[in-house]
């Protein structure tokens, strides 16, 4: 089997099913398998795929998993069995021709670890002004999920992928994984931004291939700040987790770090809170600022947690992030919760 298709899934049964039909009609006439899993573990959403296998032509694998996105993402590339795992959201759909621009890509290219495309954004609710005055011109965008920053072919060491649209070489998670993120309602990892950085670590190859597009869906639940501040978390806390996880600092290094970080983003803090008192209208300005300072303030989040919570810190490997390892570690975490709830 060449391709597995994974997708992970929460709370989104509409955006599902499209994604789930933009596999059905695929160009790619070669085997290849789907794989949904939930991060709710909802038996409603077993339910649906079970009701829409009766009629698809490319039956659905489910599975549940709790945590976060990168621990269901790592419960489908342990359940995945193609040579080439392939990731999307369950907030797009794939272009037709996807699988088989991929395939000939990693057939050309044999030394190729990893590749991705476009993401297109659609809009499923007409955007306030605000929003689109910020995404205007923009060909990449953290906040609203577009990526587009090439026009041809690029392959070499460190090319940029973005994670709704990515493949892998299954052999990668061999030696590596996605970081895991939620565990206790604390975002704890770098996910694919931190497989993409051993990826690089190695020189091994990865690719941006225009054609190989998704579209992303935007609804309005995204069009307001909290969205900005949750996306800013998903670029803070990689940056705490890089410089600190690995080289498994103290406290008093803790601490030190507080004082930088205070330091790079104090001009930010405050024109953030200028923007909380005096900005009422939604500019550039102001999600710049929100989103900055968020980035700042999830890296002092991060810090507390782990000076704050003594088995994160000492307990676990932060090394070994192979999908089977990923799984274990939320595994094991909630059995020490449970244990230290019922000793209290």
């Amino acid at each position: 089997m060449k391709f597995s298709v994974c997708i992970p899934t929460f709370n989104r049964p509409k955006g599902l099913m499209r994604a789930l039909d933009s596999f059905q009609n695929q160009t790619f006439n070669k085997p290849f398998e789907i794989i949904v899993c939930d991060n709710g573990a909802d038996p409603k959403v077993e339910e649906i795929i079970c009701k829409y296998n009766e009629t698809a032509q490319e039956k659905v694998k489910y599975f549940g998993q709790g945590g976060g996105i990168h621990q269901v993402r790592s419960r489908l590339a342990y359940e995945a069995k193609g040579d080439l795992i392939l990731m999307i959201d369950d907030d797009e759909s794939a272009c037709p021709e996807l699988l088989e621009i991929y395939d000939n890509l990693f057939s050309k290219h044999e030394d190729l670890a990893a590749a991705g495309g476009p993401c297109i954004m659609e809009w499923e609710d007409a955007p306030p002004e605000w929003v689109l005055n910020y995404v205007e011109g923009k060909r990449v965008s953290n906040i609203w999920g577009r990526y587009e920053p090439y026009d041809k072919l690029k392959i070499g060491v460190g090319i940029g992928i973005w994670g709704g649209n990515m493949v892998f070489r299954r052999q990668i998670f061999d030696y590596t994984g996605f970081r895991p993120d939620i565990f206790m309602g604390k975002n704890m990892g770098d996910g694919e931004t931190g497989l993409f950085i051993e990826i690089a670590r190695r020189e091994l190859k990865t690719a941006y291939v225009p054609e190989a597009y998704i579209l992303h869906y935007m609804d309005k639940s995204r069009f307001n700040l909290n969205y900005v501040r949750r996306t800013a978390s998903y670029v803070g806390v990689p940056f705490a987790y890089w410089r600190w996880h690995e080289a498994k600092r103290s406290i008093h290094q803790y601490i030190i770090e507080l004082f930088r970080i205070s330091k790079t983003y104090y001009k930010i803090w405050i024109r953030y809170i200028y923007f909380q008192i005096f900005g009422r209208k939604i500019t550039n300005a102001k999600i710049n600022a929100e989103f900055q300072a968020n980035v700042g303030l999830f890296q002092i989040k991060y810090i507390y947690w782990l000076i704050t919570d003594r088995y994160f810190r000492l307990n676990c490997d932060w090394d070994d992030f192979r999908p089977e390892s990923c799984i274990r570690l939320y595994s094991d975490c909630y059995k020490q919760r449970k244990k230290i709830l019922e000793s209290d």
